[in-house]
């Protein structure tokens, strides 16, 4: 099998270029990441790195920590919020555990609180010069003394002196290692700080898979004399010699070893026992001094050096061999042969044919008349006999060795070489003096014509489907053509760059996409940038692993689409391919290993060995602002906005080293957004003007694999202005309620004022009533009194001497006097009368009726009640109503001349309705008694007293008096 070892180059990182030398017929096998000032970070000498809970890289310089997220470097200085920092920014040695930080400097150790922004230690560990950490332990070391120190309160728990001096200390969980230039020693925990001293090795705590293991790095003169109890929990490494190496890491089950001024890495075996095999010295580190090593949780190598930052070997960007000539810049790959050694034959644009051999060298051959090499085809016979076309010549290539041209001829133009079922076809555009035609020769196994077609389609590629078909390529589709007859028929419209076979389906690379056709030409499944998210629809060719993706290369990188799970994965430069384009032809299948072509060389890809990192990715976010001024902390997830400061923005960051560019984001604020929003991978979120109201920002990344990080939140909530707060509204229901509250105890006041003064009014009234009845009692009645009796002495005195009209004015004045007296006495009883009840009322004008029946004794008078006798009727209300009653009740008596009266006292709906109705001659309302008195009078009482009053009367039908008056009013009247 091909060692992808061999093809491995080192290409131009991503963010920076890896510097080597030109190494004449020799490939070289790592991609590495390089960053380093020029990149942002403070200083190039790297001491130390450690990764957070969140993901990002702290990283130790000789100028401060720089903390690293794969977007930017920010010096921990300049973000630190305590008052004071750490007293030296030379970072020797650096560590997180929980939420500290613990650092190696100038001055000592000293411990940051990353969650307070606070140094917790002074001067308590002042010139101790390491430290080391394992189980909640602070083990600090300065020359013969270790201190072991809680870091739970930070207070000394033991402190051992030594009798030599160490500047290296490793803790594990039953011993301690410390290291010095002439003895590296063990002291074991367990058995009360016993000292094991150990010769001809070195020790060192590894990161592997996610877990700390330690190894010792030895030679065979090594003697092992600790005890088994310890022996135990250690590996062991054999190595020739163990002088100069400043630091060894096991990654990727090989032994990376900085040796001098050089980085090796070994091979070697699995086991707690290892033995380096072949060794690799990589270029690009040489002449740098690599101080150590360390693997992030997405098992990244992290090697940092001296003078020129840290590097990243990221599995992520070493999927892909690239191989080229290093010394030319033709590297443009038409068409890719492997022959039986592994050996790689490349048709150049240009530039002849490049043999790459497995040793690491390469060969380039240029032949007469060999210009661009279009086509390559193997022979039946054995691989490592093939033909290559160029433009007007075809070359026979035997045992690896170029023998022959076949065919040269200037009037041809070859276009296509395939080798079918049984026989070879090629295809060549022919120039004669009749023009130009196109012919598709059929060929045998001695490469003699049998046959030929002659076509009108250009074709751009031939392959044989079964015995009797070929499919054809040209400018405007895909056709068959029978071989037997040379009839043709289009079944695409596209134009393919590639057509073959494999597990029984035909897979045609077009313009428009991949066709993918069962053996009678239907299709199946059509793969574009809309159906199936590759990055482009122009598909060169296309490869099928042995796990059945589905590898398309196209002029933006290369695509792997896996029908089953429905996900597309889409690689370009920046993942260590040649380039984003890829070439027609330039593509080969050998077992698990694939081979494709482009304008920049090949890419090799062993489909057993690409790791896809699905690990999920983990997002957190950052420079979170108000009003694009005030930031705010980046591990807070709830955050409170006045109404007027309504605008936020914030970053999300994936924590991704090596290819974040191709993260996708995802966001949305609830309630204001129902779906989340695709930003591409613009990471920036912002909102302005948000209302008042709470909201939840929900934000989540998808990696260029498909995986989704888990959705995060932060809590927003804009306050209400004052006057939309519940206090404000309880401040003015309050102050409405007290307004309402006032108004109406000024109602009620005024109310009770024009009671009060009602009650004055009435009382005065009383008391003037009062006056006015003892006044008319006492004198006017008393007058009358003594005019009736001085009538009465004077008509008996007189009498015998009157005549007859005499004494009959002396009765009519008598009898207007004792009328006069009775009108008195009414009023006076009226005006007495500080409550009158409707019965009383009612009583009272039936006594009226009976006084002056004599003024028609044979008319009948009827009574009708339909009262509330609990009815009050007021003084007032009651002589007015009394006038009006009587004067009715006179009228009738008088000028009726009818039979009946009637007289109705009824109480409905809250008022008092009274009636006089008779039956007599009636009179003429329009034109009779329109200056009466009498009615008049009774007209202006109604009113007086807010009642209404209808008279209706007509010729020969009687009259009708009825008074209405509110009830409610009556409490009212005075």
């Amino acid at each position: 099998m091909l060692s992808i070892r061999r093809y491995i180059l080192i290409v131009l990182a991503t963010y920076a270029l890896v510097s080597i030398p030109e190494l004449y017929g020799q490939i070289v096998q790592y991609n590495f990441l390089n960053f380093n000032s020029n990149n942002g970070l403070s200083q190039n000498s790297v001491y130390s790195i450690d990764q957070d809970s969140i993901g990002r890289l702290w990283i130790g310089t000789a100028n401060d920590i720089n903390i690293w997220d794969g977007h930017e470097f920010k010096m921990y200085s300049d973000i630190f919020k305590g008052t004071k920092y750490l007293k030296s920014k030379n970072i020797k040695k650096l560590t997180l555990y929980n939420n500290l930080c613990i650092v190696s400097n100038d001055f000592g150790i000293e411990i940051i609180d990353i969650v307070k922004d606070s140094i917790l230690t002074r001067d308590e560990f002042k010139a101790y010069q390491t430290f080391d950490v394992n189980k909640n332990l602070l083990y600090i070391l300065s020359d013969t003394i270790i201190e072991t120190i809680s870091l739970d309160n930070l207070k000394k728990i033991n402190k051992v002196q030594l009798k030599n001096s160490f500047y290296t200390i490793f803790a594990f969980d039953d011993f301690l290692y410390l290291y010095n230039y002439d003895k590296p020693t063990i002291i074991d925990l367990n058995e009360k700080y016993k000292v094991y001293s150990l010769k001809n090795c070195r020790l060192k705590k590894v990161k592997y898979r996610k877990t700390f293991i330690p190894i010792i790095i030895h030679t065979k003169d090594f003697n092992n004399t600790l005890p088994a109890e310890i022996s135990s929990k250690i590996h062991y490494l054999e190595t020739q010699s163990i002088e100069d190496i400043r630091s060894f890491y096991l990654y990727n089950d090989k032994i990376w070893i900085a040796q001098e001024n050089e980085l090796y890495i070994y091979q070697t075996n699995p086991g707690r026992y290892l033995k380096i095999d072949k060794s690799e010295i990589l270029p690009t580190f040489s002449r740098l001094f690599v101080y150590d090593f360390f693997t992030d949780y997405k098992d990244n190598l992290y090697i940092y050096t001296n003078i020129n930052g840290f590097y990243i070997f990221s599995r992520d960007n070493n999927k892909f061999i690239h191989i080229k000539n290093p010394n030319s810049s033709l590297n443009m790959v038409k068409c890719i042969h492997l022959l039986s050694d592994s050996t790689i034959v490349t048709g150049l644009y240009g530039g002849g044919l490049i043999y790459y051999y497995t040793n690491g060298n390469y060969k380039n051959i240029i032949l007469p008349g060999m210009d661009a090499i279009w086509d390559i085809e193997a022979s039946f016979e054995s691989p490592d006999n093939f033909y290559a076309i160029s433009t007007s010549s075809l070359y026979y290539f035997e045992n690896k060795k170029f023998k022959k041209i076949l065919r040269n001829n200037p009037n041809i133009n070859f276009l296509n070489i395939t080798k079918g079922i049984n026989n070879y076809f090629l295809a060549y555009s022919v120039t004669n003096k009749s023009g130009k035609k196109i012919i598709i020769e059929r060929i045998d196994y001695n490469f003699r014509t049998l046959d030929k077609y002659e076509t009108d389609l250009y074709i751009l590629n031939v392959f044989q489907k079964d015995f009797h078909t070929l499919l054809c390529s040209s400018f405007d589709g895909v056709y068959t053509i029978d071989i037997n007859t040379g009839t043709k028929r289009k079944f695409l419209s596209n134009r393919a760059q590639a057509i073959m076979r494999e597990n029984e389906l035909i897979y045609i690379s077009t313009n428009e996409g991949l066709f993918i056709l069962d053996d009678q030409l239907t299709i199946k499944e059509v793969i574009t940038k809309k159906t199936h998210n590759i990055s482009d629809n122009f598909i060169y060719a296309t490869l099928i692993d042995l796990d059945g993706n589905i590898w398309i290369s196209t002029n933006r990188g290369i695509n792997v689409v896996n029908l089953k799970s429905k996900k597309t994965i889409n690689y370009n430069l920046n993942d260590g391919l040649q380039a984003n384009e890829f070439n027609t032809n330039a593509y080969y299948k050998n077992g698990n290993l694939l081979y494709f072509g482009g304008v920049n060389g090949i890419n090799i890809i062993n489909t057993e060995n690409i790791y896809n990192n699905q690990l999920k990715p983990n997002i957190y976010y950052t420079n979170v602002l108000v009003d694009d001024e005030i930031e705010l902390k980046n591990s807070i997830d709830s955050i409170t906005l006045n109404y007027s400061n309504n605008t936020i923005s914030l970053s999300v960051r994936h924590i991704n080293f090596t290819s974040k560019e191709k993260s996708e984001y995802f966001h949305k604020l609830s309630p204001i957004e129902s779906n989340f929003i695709n930003t591409g991978n613009n990471n920036f979120i912002r909102y302005t003007n948000l209302p008042q109201g709470s909201y939840t920002l929900e934000f989540y990344v998808v990696n260029q694999y498909g995986e989704k990080s888990d959705i995060k939140k932060l809590f927003i909530k804009v306050l209400p202005p004052f006057w939309k707060t519940w206090w404000f509204y309880t401040l003015a229901i309050l102050s409405i309620l007290i307004m309402i509250s006032g108004f109406i105890i000024y109602l009620y006041e005024r109310n009770r004022q024009k009671i009060l003064l009602r009650y004055e009014v009435q009382k005065n009234l009383e008391n003037e009533r009062m006056r006015i009845s003892r006044e008319l009692h006492d004198n006017l009645g008393a007058q009358l009194s003594y005019m009736i009796s001085q009538i009465d002495l004077f008509t008996a005195k007189y009498f015998k001497i009157l005549n007859d009209d005499d004494r009959l004015k002396l009765k009519k004045l008598e009898k207007v006097s004792k009328e006069a007296i009775q009108t008195i006495r009414e009023t006076i009883w009226l005006l007495n009368s500080k409550k009158l009840s409707i019965e009383q009322f009612i009583d009272k004008t039936k006594q009226y009726v009976i006084s002056i029946r004599e003024l028609n004794e044979s008319i009948e008078i009827e009574y009708y009640e339909n009262v509330d006798y609990s009815i009050i009727i007021p003084p007032t209300l009651a002589i007015n109503l009394f006038r009006i009653v009587q004067e009715s009740i006179t009228n009738s008596l008088k000028h009726s001349r009818g039979n009946r009266i009637k007289i109705y006292f009824e109480t409905l709906n809250n008022k008092l309705k009274i009636q006089i109705i008779d039956d007599g001659v009636g009179f003429n309302l329009n034109t009779e008694f329109l200056d009466h008195y009498g009615l008049k009078n009774m007209k202006a009482r109604a009113d007086e007293i807010n009642a209404s009053i209808v008279i209706r009367s007509e010729k020969l039908n009687g009259t009708l008096v009825e008074i209405e008056i509110d009830l409610h009013q009556m409490q009212y009247a005075t």
